[in-house]
Order: C-alpha cells, then structure tokens, then sequence
C-alpha cells in the first residue's frame, strides 16, 4: 500500500505540472492569436485538473485505509495483551489443584489472621522471657544495704537531711582581711587555695559545725 500511496503521489506532481504549462501554452497561443490552439491547451489542462482531483480523492482514501488498518493491528496487540491479562490473573485464583496458586478472598483472610496470631504468639513468648530473666535488676537493689556494706569498709555516708546537698564553701571569705585588700578576687582565690581541703572533707566540716 505504501508503494501505491507513492506512484500516486508522483502521478498528482507530474498532472499539476502538466496543467501548469498546458496553462502558459495557451497564454502564449492567445497572444499569438492562435485561438484554437489555446483552446486545445485550455482543454488539456482541463483534464489533468479533473485527473489531479480524482487522483487526490483516491490518495485521501488510501491513505484513510492505511490508518484505519494500523489502528486495527495496534487495537489486536492491545487486545492479546487484555487476553495474557486475563489468563494470569485466573491462573492466580484457581486452585492448586487445577495448577493455579490459588489465592482467594479467604485464603488473603485466613492468612493475615494467622500471622496476626503467631505476632501475639511472639509478644507473649517475650513477656514471658522477660519475666524469668527479671527485667531490670537495678530496681531490685536496696539503697540501705549499699551503704551498710560501704560502712563496712570503712566508708561514712553523709546524710543530708531532705536530700539537700550542703551549702557551697566560699573560700575566699575565709582569708584575711589584709590578703583581701591587697590583692584582687582572682589572687585572693589564688592565695587561699591552701587553705581549700578535699570536697569529701571540706562537706564533713560543714556538717559538724551545722
């Protein structure tokens, strides 16, 4: 088809040439005062327009079937495509038995219920392991006891009361009042390190004096 959409597409270039210089024969054969001559040239193109419309008209409807028959080849893939489709998802539903996999609304169903159960299942199991295993033993410690068994190796724990941890030593207060005058903050912090114990006895102190 496509070669005959071609020599027709040639046959309409060379009538539309022919009526072109059957048109300036004729022209020219007036001029000359030939009428009948430009008759006969007017008539000749007369024909190749005729011949070109009806070529034209053939070429639009050749042209009309190739599209028609591309469009019905490409709906026939379309439609073998649907029928692969089709098959796989039956071959999906059917059972088994018949060389399906036979997946159904009930099987979907029955399977999420199971894996629901056997996840319940595993949070039991791991309730249950926690429980003998005792979970966070540092909750079952005894502060009490601690401090007992540091006694006895020699070690006081000091009690704050409320649980209020003992007010800060100001160091500095501590100089005398001649060091405070002759020296700025810094050197009287500097001048009265000696005089600074350890914290663990510094703490004592304070609670033997409070």
């Amino acid at each position: 088809m496509d070669k005959t959409i071609l020599a027709l597409e040639k046959r309409m270039e060379k009538l539309s040439l022919f009526a072109d210089n059957a048109k300036t024969s004729a022209i020219n054969a007036k001029r000359n005062g030939q009428t009948s001559l430009a008759l006969l040239h007017m008539k000749r193109r007369k024909m190749s327009l005729e011949e070109l419309e009806r070529c034209t008209g053939t070429l639009l409807n050749l042209e009309s079937a190739a599209a028609s028959l591309r469009r019905a080849q490409s709906d026939a893939q379309v439609v073998k495509c649907y029928e692969t489709i089709r098959g796989a998802m039956t071959l999906v539903r059917k059972s088994e038995e018949e060389g399906g996999l036979g997946l159904t609304e009930d099987v979907v169903s029955n399977t999420i219920n199971e894996m629901a159960e056997e996840f319940e299942e595993l949070g039991r199991i791991s309730d249950s392991m926690d429980a003998m295993i005792g979970g966070d033993q540092g909750d079952n410690i005894d502060d009490e006891m601690l401090e007992d068994e540091l006694r006895s190796l020699g070690i006081s724990m000091p009690s704050y009361g409320n649980g209020d941890s003992p007010e800060p030593v100001d160091c500095v207060a501590d100089c005398p009042p001649e060091e405070k005058k002759q020296t700025s903050e810094q050197d009287a912090t500097a001048r009265c390190e000696p005089h600074v114990e350890s914290d663990y006895i510094v703490t004592k102190k304070h609670l033997e004096t409070v």
